[in-house]
């Protein structure tokens, strides 16, 4: 009983050692396709990647957070959310990336966002992108 407790511990640890050694991503998150890319967020940085495989490009390096990415119907622009400056708001880079354009300035716990030209609009989620008064319209 004693020497099968042993076998099953030294087991386990190597197990969980080879891994802890896998170098296989275990942060990639909320992918999107389009324009035959993946977009996806890993590590807190967003990276595109072709539909039949090959290497990841990151597209931002910035110190902030970046998660969400969602292309546009064309497939151009990846609009995505980040946390640069404390708030939480939306961006959008080009899909081969670039600098990112920040598209609101507002705060997104109560649902609202001002853009810089003064409209207001109301998120209702990436995901069904942007409505003002009640017509939607896409994010980019």
């Amino acid at each position: 009983m004693k020497c099968r407790l042993i076998i099953t511990a030294l087991l386990f640890t190597t197990l969980t050692s080879l891994a802890a050694r896998d170098p296989e991503g275990r942060l990639l998150r909320f992918p999107a396709t389009g324009n035959g890319l993946i977009a996806f967020s890993y590590a807190g940085d967003l990276y595109t990647v072709p539909l039949e495989g090959g290497n990841a490009s990151r597209i931002t390096s910035h110190n902030g957070y970046e998660v969400f990415p969602k292309f546009s119907p064309d497939g151009r622009t990846i609009a995505f959310t980040a946390q640069y400056d404390g708030n939480t708001e939306v961006y959008t880079i080009p899909a081969e990336g670039g600098e990112p354009k920040r598209l609101t300035y507002g705060n997104p716990g109560q649902g609202q966002y001002r853009r810089p030209h003064g409209s207001q609009q109301h998120c209702h989620g990436m995901d069904h992108g942007w409505k003002k008064r009640g017509v939607s319209f896409p994010l980019v």
